[in-house]
């Protein structure tokens, strides 16, 4: 049987063709449209390790993820690890006030309160809560703050006014819409979940991210976005998100205490992930903070940081304290710590990210918050809730501590 070359070049020849045009149509889209390359990362990977197999640029055959090591180590000049020979004469409300005043110098935090011009858009009513979009100037003038009030329609009989919790967005460009119900991720709804418990609800978006974004023109193009150029440009001006975003969420505080309609004497700081630790961070600054939700958010950097943002949260932490340390501070205000510990949780399930892989590290940290709390005899302040949830709260736990701080 004599082959016929010709017909058989033919269709390859086509397919041939067919590929490289949508091989060049595809390679068009990537590199023009802005975006478009990021939302193609994650399947790039994906085939990349089919084909190629997953490779790990390490001496180690283990899949464990590995610190870098760092020629140097951070000082940790106030730290409590550098204090576990204490002396008779330690004064613990001595080393909180040094520690709290060298966080304030380091943030650049000064008293600034923001004046209250609200601007308040119409209501939203349902059968369950009230939400209200304001905005209002921020502190340092940069831009307006965006705030969501979520006000329960019912009350417990024994309360003429709900407690409050402060919510704090953590990390990504979705921003308060996770925290709304608008979209799902491992915020999982948390404010609405708050409000229909019976608690009134601030809900802060973020500076740089959301609504507060800003237009970094092309630099978008090359996968940079709004909070990571002001952040990196943070870095070259001098002027760090720590004190923005420590600055907003202190006078957003005091516009709650002159709110007629809440308690703003029984405010609880509620976040997740970055949420968590900002939410850390502003219980341990202000003393109007009555408790505080950390869920994902506390983890000593004992070797090494990275942060998304392009810059750290707390420039030179590392020189004076670990972040248990500023946990620390908060005492004898009750705090509740948790973490996830189920890694198999990915992109797309309602934990959004995979789950702590420092676990032994996180539990060193709730393990150091606890002995500096049992220093000021608040041993029984620190509550703890390691689930199975990955990167994301508790519920339960969190609705529990909850009930027991401001007594519903």
């Amino acid at each position: 049987m004599k082959l016929n070359i010709r017909n058989m070049l033919l269709p390859a020849l086509l397919a041939a063709s067919v590929v490289v045009n949508l091989f060049s149509v595809t390679a068009l889209v990537y590199l023009k449209v802005p975006g478009v390359h990021r939302a193609f990362l994650p399947y790039y990977k994906t085939i990349k390790n089919a084909v190629f197999g997953s490779h790990s640029y390490s001496n180690s055959t283990s899949t464990r993820k590995r610190s870098p090591q760092m020629p140097y180590k951070p000082e940790l000049r106030l730290s409590i690890i550098n204090q576990l020979s204490l002396s008779d004469d330690f004064d613990i409300q001595d080393w909180k006030n040094q520690v709290l005043s060298t966080l304030r110098n380091l943030i650049g935090l000064s008293d600034i309160i923001a004046p209250f011009s609200i601007t308040k858009s119409e209501a939203e009513v349902n059968n369950k809560y009230v939400l209200q979009r304001m905005t209002m100037p921020s502190p340092l003038g940069y831009d307006n703050i965006v705030l969501y009030k979520l006000m329960p329609s019912r009350l417990p009989s024994d309360h003429a006014k709900p407690a409050v919790v402060l919510v704090i967005p953590g990390s990504g460009m979705k921003s308060v819409n996770g925290l709304l119900g608008r979209t799902v991720d491992y915020h999982r709804s948390a404010g609405i979940k708050l409000v229909t418990h019976g608690y009134a609800v601030y809900v802060v978006e973020s500076f740089a991210v959301g609504e507060r974004a800003f237009d970094v023109g092309s630099l978008l193009d090359e996968g940079v976005n709004s909070p990571h150029a002001v952040g990196m440009y943070g870095i070259y001006s001098g002027e760090y998100l720590a004190k923005i975003f420590i600055a907003d969420l202190l006078s957003v505080i005091e516009f709650i205490k002159t709110e007629d309609d809440v308690n703003g004497d029984m405010l609880v700081t509620f976040g997740v992930s970055r949420g968590g630790f900002l939410s850390l961070l502003v219980a341990a600054l202000s003393q109007d903070v009555k408790g505080a939700v950390i869920a994902s958010g506390l983890v000593d950097p004992d070797r090494y940081i990275f942060n998304n943002f392009k810059q750290p949260i707390i420039p030179q932490e590392g020189r004076y304290f670990l972040r248990s340390d500023i946990a620390g501070t908060i005492a004898p205000r009750p705090i509740l710590l948790s973490y996830g510990t189920n890694r198999s949780l990915s992109r797309g399930d309602l934990a959004e990210y995979p789950g702590n892989i420092e676990e032994a590290q996180t539990s060193r940290t709730v393990n150091r918050v606890k002995y500096i709390y049992k220093l000021f005899n608040a041993g029984g302040s620190v509550s703890v809730s390691i689930h199975e949830g990955g990167h994301t709260w508790p519920e339960k736990d969190t609705f529990e501590f909850l009930r027991s701080v401001v007594g519903y």
